[in-house]
């Protein structure tokens, strides 16, 4: 395959577990993804690159108002294939800021509307060199949380429960996640109920009341509230909707 590299805009990646038979990479100038992949979640905003190397299975966990440029290519199709990144058994992610990530931007939407080999494999061999040996590898307290409150093998946690079981204060919880993913962690927190609840919703027969305490929230009638604030609809709504659409 010819490498290809395109700009996306509220794009919507691909639902469930998959695995490419090539590499790529997303990066991302506005938006959310949550992507999980080798057992770990990775939390991307603007000015964060994604590479999944060929074969390695992931799945989106949550996508919201995504652009930025996105691209694919085999590892023989560039002038080095030797990038330990692109034989990795897990995806890889790094954040750049400010002028780094202005440059790396600009020079995406170029080779984007360029569309010429040559460019292309210069300018992703240049990525894979600002990616380099200091793309993540370690785990941090937000990606810890952030592992944990994606779980939904059990209910969905409020913010001092997901901090003692992270043996941290609640207030450095909320300092080290805004920090990493400019959101505060009641905010991923709901996110997390809000999806969990549609695929209760979409998914099972349970009754309003079980899926409310499903997510957390012991109040049915508040769990209904912040449903609607969240879609529109309201729970019932919602249900019916999707088995309209079976």
């Amino acid at each position: 395959m010819s490498i290809t590299v395109r700009s996306i805009e509220d794009y919507q990646f691909g639902q469930g577990i998959i695995s490419l038979p090539f590499c790529s990479f997303v990066y991302l100038t506005a938006g959310d993804l949550v992507v999980e992949s080798g057992s770990r979640l990775f939390q991307c905003s603007a000015g964060h690159i994604l590479l999944v190397p060929k074969g390695v299975e992931y799945s989106i966990r949550h996508v919201s108002g995504v652009k930025g440029v996105e691209a694919a290519f085999m590892p023989e199709d560039l002038r080095d294939a030797s990038f330990p990144i692109l034989h990795g058994k897990s995806a890889v992610q790094h954040a750049f800021w400010f002028q780094d990530a202005a440059f790396l931007g600009a020079l995406l939407m170029r080779l984007a509307e360029e569309q010429q080999q040559r460019l292309l494999q210069s300018g992703i061999d240049l990525v894979l060199c600002l990616m380099g040996g200091s793309a993540e590898t370690g785990e941090s307290v937000a990606d810890r949380f952030l592992q944990l409150v994606f779980d939904h093998s059990g209910p969905v946690l409020g913010v001092s429960e997901y901090a003692s079981r992270l043996g941290v204060s609640s207030g450095y919880l909320n300092k080290s996640v805004r920090t990493k993913t400019f959101k505060a962690p009641v905010d991923w927190i709901e996110i997390s109920r809000l999806n969990k609840a549609k695929d209760l919703l979409r998914g099972s027969r349970l009754s309003m009341a079980e899926i409310s305490k499903a997510v957390g929230i012991d109040d049915q009638s508040y769990f209904a509230r912040f449903f609607r604030k969240m879609t529109g609809q309201t729970p019932r709504e919602f249900r019916e909707g999707g088995r309209s659409r079976d």
